[in-house]
């Protein structure tokens, strides 16, 4: 917001307070970079760029309009980005490799006309509905701010509402045309452009309400009756809403209430401060109950947060790769499957949320220090995301990827979770998948021998344990948890017979899905003779967060896989010289390895994402 105010003192022109205008922009978006909020401000700098062009190129000296405006925000933007630039650049090469770059939300998020009621109804829901709800104090001076026809700043906001409003419509063309563009092409979806829609329409709502007082000063009764035509007309939509949908009763009064009170202190208030204050309460009140109403399925005692989930002390005993199996789908349950007899209760959010957080929540290998494959993060690499969701896991595979599996259980009418059923058939195909990922240990709450499962994994269990879960202060249940130890899984850092080379990640990962996942395809191209053999010996000499130490000794060449992800700043070493990586089954990285004896390091160089290789091929 505060970007807006200093455009519009540049635009008035005031000389000595440029250069300060100017830092202070900077810094602002320097600042935002800093924490990760990309989307809001390339949401703002578009909106900016916009601002720029609409007041720049108004008058007789376009030209001169332009400068006055365009190159100051062109140098607000450099400044903050230059701050920004030790986060921007990592992760702007990073997230070449990510899901988020194939740009796959074309159409999520985005408002279906219906939803447009959203504007008049206090919706419980979140989501959508979020991006849409203002309240109906501030609907009402939004459509006031329609009778002011001369002012330059309420046209600007207006038509960015109206603009962002129609980006966010499901189907919408311009949006279409929009993630086409570069950057904006990671661009999730269409509805989070109401953020700049709701700043905008929060900056309509103060130049209306102060239009309507100022009017109410020489001649209030002029526009009394367009005031009591606007009321009625949402007071129509309202009983409408009621009669389509009678469980909104209570929120459409609630909205009534409020509008009622707005128009009471503008029809009846004569003191312009007094009306101000009252308005501006009453809406700060309306805010606080709307953000309840969104937000309280899922809020959370801060103490959950406080305390390690049972879970960290069991799994930290094992310090390799995990993966939990048979976990729920993204944000909402992290653990939970089923209980016997202690189910939670039907559509019970805060129930289930409040288990997921005390076994397994967001963010547990970082926090806890526990390693882990099953991360819920955007920023993933799109190539292991595709080989997890082979295993049926919820990590979504973006384009070109596996169809994410189905996670909404099906319960027959004997309580038999089929979805469950089918992710452990995947798991027991695909066995061999998991050794290749390096995937040492399975974490889970039903043992392989379950009578519903066939056919079995015949793995040994390393650790078991009842976890206590305890939801508001009550213990409902134990957690049986399992700890399965996957024997064949690869060491970090081992010899591997080469089956073939290709020429893309993409045929390198057909290739070793068609091998049933046991074969090695090494995406190089006028690499030497396929290297067959894998005698020889490996042995790890120091493994964590960024360095795996490694001994070889080989009579022949060799190919070393590394089971870490293949991205931008992993460099790999033999003898302290550098070599080349290659990409294996899309998703590792390996190195040829010359006979004799030689110390291998795999080391990840953060100031090698800023090779101008790496930012402008994104690989």
């Amino acid at each position: 917001a505060v970007l807006f105010w200093i455009l519009g003192e540049l635009y008035l022109g005031d000389r000595k307070k440029r250069f300060w205008l100017i830092l202070l922009g900077g810094a602002l978006v320097g600042y935002g970079w800093w924490t990760a909020a990309y989307y809001p401000i390339l949401y703002m700098a578009a909106a900016g760029f916009g601002f720029a062009l609409f007041f720049g190129l108004r008058g007789e000296r376009p030209i001169q309009g332009l400068r006055r405006l365009l190159a100051p925000l062109v140098a607000i933007f450099t400044i903050g980005t230059l701050i920004g630039i030790l986060q921007l650049v990592p992760a702007y090469v990073v997230a070449q490799f990510s899901q988020r770059a194939s740009g796959f939300g074309h159409t999520g998020y985005a408002i279906k006309p219906l939803e447009l009621l959203n504007f008049f109804h206090l919706t419980p829901n979140r989501g959508l509905d979020a991006y849409l709800y203002m309240g109906m104090v501030a609907v009402l001076f939004l459509i006031f701010s329609f009778w002011i026809r001369k002012n330059q700043f309420v046209s600007f906001f207006r038509w960015v509402f109206l603009i962002t409003l129609a980006l966010s419509i499901q189907g919408s063309p311009l949006f279409g045309l929009l993630v086409k563009l570069p950057i904006f092409n990671m661009f999730q979806g269409a509805a989070r452009f109401m953020l700049v829609g709701i700043f905008a329409a929060a900056v309509l709502v103060g130049f209306g309400f102060d239009y309507l007082m100022r009017l109410r000063v020489q001649d209030f009764k002029k526009v009394l009756p367009n005031l009591i035509t606007v009321t009625g007309i949402i007071g129509i939509i309202f009983l409408t809403i009621i009669i389509l949908h009678p469980k909104t009763v209570n929120s459409v009064l609630l909205s009534l209430i409020f509008l009622a009170t707005a128009v009471l202190i503008l029809g009846f208030v004569k003191n312009y401060k007094l009306a101000a204050a009252a308005c501006i309460s009453i809406a700060a009140l309306e805010f606080i109950l709307i953000f309840y109403r969104f937000n309280a399925p899922t809020m959370i005692s801060r103490k959950i947060y406080e305390r390690e989930p049972a879970t960290v002390s069991f799994l930290r005993q094992y310090s390799n790769r995990l993966l939990p199996l048979f976990v729920d789908d993204w944000d909402d349950l992290y653990f939970f499957n089923f209980l016997s007899p202690a189910k939670p209760p039907v559509n019970d959010r805060l129930y289930e949320m409040s288990l997921g957080l005390k076994t397994y929540r967001p963010n547990f290998q970082l926090l806890y220090g526990v390693p882990n494959l099953e991360i819920n993060d955007p920023l993933l690499n799109t190539n292991l995301a595709r080989m997890l969701a082979l295993l049926g896991t919820r990590q979504l595979a973006a384009t070109g990827g596996e169809q994410k599996l189905d996670k909404v259980y099906v319960l027959a009418s004997d309580g038999v979770d089929y979805s469950v059923r089918e992710k452990y058939h995947l798991l027991a195909e695909r066995i061999s998948l998991t050794e290749f990922l390096g995937i040492t240990h399975f974490f889970t709450d039903l043992p392989f021998n379950h009578p519903d499962f066939d056919p079995k994994i015949d793995l040994p269990i390393v650790g078991q344990a009842l976890i206590p879960l305890i939801v508001e202060g009550s213990r409902i249940s134990d957690l049986p948890a399992l700890l399965y130890n996957n024997t064949g899984a690869k060491l970090p850092a081992y010899f591997a017979s080469v089956s073939s080379y290709v020429n893309s990640d993409q045929e390198a990962y057909q290739a070793f899905k068609k091998s049933g996942f046991k074969g090695i395809f090494v995406e190089c191209n006028g690499c030497p003779d396929i290297i067959k053999g894998v005698g020889g010996e490996t042995e790890i000499l120091f493994s964590g967060n960024g360095l795996i130490k490694a001994k070889t000794a080989s009579k022949e060449a060799r190919f070393l896989v590394f089971t870490q992800n293949y991205l931008p700043g992993w460099r790999a070493y033999i003898d302290d010289q550098e070599v080349k990586m290659y990409r294996v089954n899309s998703v590792f990285p390996g190195i040829f390895v010359p006979p004799g004896n030689h110390e291998v390091h795999f080391k990840y160089d953060y100031w090698s994402l800023f090779r101008p290789s790496l930012i402008f091929s994104g690989r």
